[in-house]
């Protein structure tokens, strides 16, 4: 078993992973915000999971942190841009599948070579 002292750490042990994340999505009525209450979890995409890896987390006080991600298309395209998500509002998962077939599309092969 792995372990971490704190998340900057946790993101250094895990640089090279591929992880697969969504963002939550906050929706309330006009009621639900006057009353304070928490939303259902709903994701911005639906329940379909984009990919990439953490280049970045940046501490913005009362245990929160912002979390730079490198998406990775469908494609195996990679954009070089980062997008920052506080972590509260991610999700992030790690199959070790979907990296190897992520990975195998940056490296530009074909799809049919590892269905």
């Amino acid at each position: 078993m792995k372990s971490a002292i704190n998340f900057p750490e946790w993101v250094l042990a895990h640089a090279e992973n591929i992880f697969c994340y969504m963002v939550y999505k906050h929706i309330y009525t006009p009621h639900e915000q006057q009353m304070a209450y928490t939303d259902e979890s709903q994701f911005e995409d639906g329940f379909h999971f984009d990919t990439g890896f953490i280049r970045e987390v940046v501490d913005i006080g009362n245990g929160e942190w912002l979390v730079g991600i490198e998406q990775v298309f469908d494609d195996g395209e990679m954009l070089g841009h980062i997008d920052y998500i506080r972590l509260s509002d991610l999700r992030l998962m790690y199959y070790p599948s979907v990296e190897e077939r992520v990975l195998k599309m940056i490296a530009g092969e074909d799809e049919e070579d590892y269905e």
